[in-house]
């Protein structure tokens, strides 16, 4: 009875004791939390009334102000005291202030002349900035690491889906592909005839330029051979015939016959129709004194009461001769241009030996003008058959006008060395 008693006792007494012990234990957790919150607490606090402090001393760094030995030893020990408060909390708020306070050690020191101790403070405070400095690395690269990683398997995740869209697009693709290159070759092939049109009407262009210079060169060489033939030969036949006119009509004296007299009327009057005809084939001016003489005499020649030629040069010599004729040809045909459509008052002719061996060939008037696009593709001026003379010779051939306003040409050709 006595045993079991104890027995009973003992149960309740153990009972009591870990009831006893668990109450204990959590008493004590309890008021450890509650010294750990309110050591947090105050040390905040602390931290706080310490930042303030330095943002307070923080006028004494300012370098564009002095202030005595006694002040800065002043402020050199506040941030002393608060150096050491510091160095005993951990906290990254705490080591972010501390390297603040140990830069204004440093700097207070060397103010003080202390310059050992503004070294210490200095190389200390260069040691937690690269401290903080390498945390702070660490933290990003882990972070980078982080981002890498979320980044590389949502572009894992990203390449599977798209996998799967590409094999349904392969399909797809493969037939846009196909119609692509179908219209592809059908605009190539269209291209490719469009570029041999275009090199077959270039060639006939060309050989419709080269039969017209060949026929125009063919009716100068010919009329030239018939100029010459004329003066030379019919003129001096003419001129032989009318001598013995003028001597059978001097032996005769009194008793020469009328048709004697007639018909060295008719030779004389042949010989002038024989000359002007020659004039008219080829310019003998031309022929005798250059380009430049022959521009003033037919500039004379066409100058009436309605209209004003003048001719104006600079440099010109004598040239090739077959040179010289193609050259006068082109400016007579534009002078007889304007005079049949320009309704000008004035014009001029410039001619200019270019030192790069270009002669320059300008003509103007003040006529009515044209349009220049509407005449491109008609032949009522002769404008194509100079163009086409102009381009056999190597040369630019350029036409400015408008109506009412004149018009303008410019040609450039090199001139052939002799």
């Amino acid at each position: 009875m006595m045993s079991a008693l104890n027995l009973n006792i003992s149960k309740r007494s153990i009972i009591f004791l870990i009831i006893c012990f668990l109450i204990s234990s959590s008493s004590q957790a309890q008021k450890k939390y509650l010294e750990n919150n309110t050591q947090d607490k105050k040390e905040q606090l602390t931290l706080k009334k310490v930042e303030d402090d330095l943002n307070y001393l923080n006028k004494y760094s300012n370098k564009s102000v002095s202030y005595d030995k006694k002040e800065y030893e002043k402020v050199r020990n506040n941030y002393y005291k608060a150096y050491l408060f510091l160095k005993k909390i951990k906290s990254e708020r705490a080591v972010k202030l501390k390297e603040r306070v140990l830069y204004k050690l440093a700097y207070t020191n060397e103010q003080l002349r202390k310059f050992d101790h503004a070294y210490y403070f200095l190389e200390e405070a260069t040691n937690l900035t690269d401290s903080l400095r390498q945390a702070s690395l660490t933290q990003n690269i882990f972070e980078a690491e982080t981002k890498y990683n979320e980044v590389k398997q949502a572009q894992r995740l990203e390449e599977e889906k798209s996998l799967r869209q590409r094999t349904q697009f392969l399909f797809y693709s493969s037939a846009m592909a196909f119609l692509v290159f179908i219209i592809l070759g059908y605009i190539f092939y269209r291209n490719y005839r469009l570029i041999q049109r275009n090199k077959i009407e270039q060639i006939e262009n060309e050989m419709q330029t080269r039969i017209i210079n060949a026929t125009i060169d063919a009716k100068e060489k010919e009329r030239k051979s018939i100029a010459e033939i004329l003066h030379n030969s019919v003129s001096a036949l003419l001129s032989s015939a009318n001598l013995h006119l003028q001597a059978t009509k001097s032996q005769l004296k009194e008793n020469t016959p009328k048709e004697i007299s007639k018909a060295q009327l008719i030779v004389n009057e042949a010989s002038i129709k024989i000359r002007d005809l020659s004039h008219e084939l080829i310019s003998s001016i031309l022929l005798k004194f250059g380009l430049a003489f022959a521009m003033h005499d037919v500039c004379q020649k066409y100058s009436n009461s309605k209209i004003t030629l003048r001719s104006e040069d600079k440099d010109i010599r004598r040239y090739n001769q077959d040179f010289e004729i193609k050259i006068y040809n082109i400016i007579e045909e534009l002078i007889n241009n304007i005079l049949k459509h320009s309704n000008a008052s004035n014009a001029t002719i410039m001619l200019v030996h270019r030192a790069d061996d270009m002669l320059s060939i300008r003509l103007g008037d003040d006529g009515k003008g044209f349009n220049v696009n509407a005449t491109k593709n008609k032949d009522g001026l002769g404008l194509s058959h100079i163009k086409a003379r102009v381009k056999v010779m190597k040369g630019v051939f350029n036409i400015m006008s408008s109506k009412g306003n004149g018009t303008s040409i410019f040609i450039l050709v090199p001139i052939p060395k002799t």
